[in-house]
């Protein structure tokens, strides 16, 4: 049972490279559609994904050095893409905002807000004519700065 158990666990985590790699695949195409000028902000850092992020990493290292196999590989590149989700920039730009691989269009934005403790920008939109959410982790000093950005965007598309 331990053996396909484990050809289970190995082919979950090979899966779950390949989400995470078409993830950052579709990001990389959208970034190219955010227009001039783009203001970056560092989002906030989710303390557990960092962790979480960097074990999985050290665990493929450590796995690398014992017994070099496909899955220490598989290891260390999931632990390089979740680092490298876990700290990718928030990007503002004329035409929408870019997080997590996706951008949204102002005109799909019917209101945003922030939370009460200011760690997440809250967007409500409309996403292949859906209502969805999406939460955004900022860090509470980018507030300002991101929600005068959005004003005028908005504005000007209106």
């Amino acid at each position: 049972m331990g053996g396909q158990g484990q050809g289970i666990f190995e082919i979950l985590f090979i899966l779950v490279l390949l989400f995470v790699g078409k993830q950052m695949y579709d990001g990389y195409k959208n970034r190219k559609k955010l227009q001039e000028p783009v203001q970056g902000f560092s989002q906030r850092i989710r303390i557990m994904m960092a962790i979480s992020s960097g074990a999985l990493f050290a665990l493929g290292v450590f796995y690398l050095i014992v017994d070099f196999n496909l899955m220490a590989i598989v290891y260390v590149a999931l632990g390089i893409a979740f680092i490298y989700l876990t700290y990718e920039k928030i990007l503002v730009g004329s035409n929408g905002i870019y997080y997590n691989g996706k951008l949204t269009l102002w005109s799909d934005i019917k209101q945003w807000g922030f939370g009460e403790d200011g760690k997440f920008l809250h967007l409500q939109v409309i996403d292949k004519g859906k209502k969805a959410a999406r939460m955004i982790p900022v860090r509470p000093e980018d507030q300002e700065s991101i929600n005068a950005l959005i004003r005028q965007y908005k504005k000007r598309k209106k």
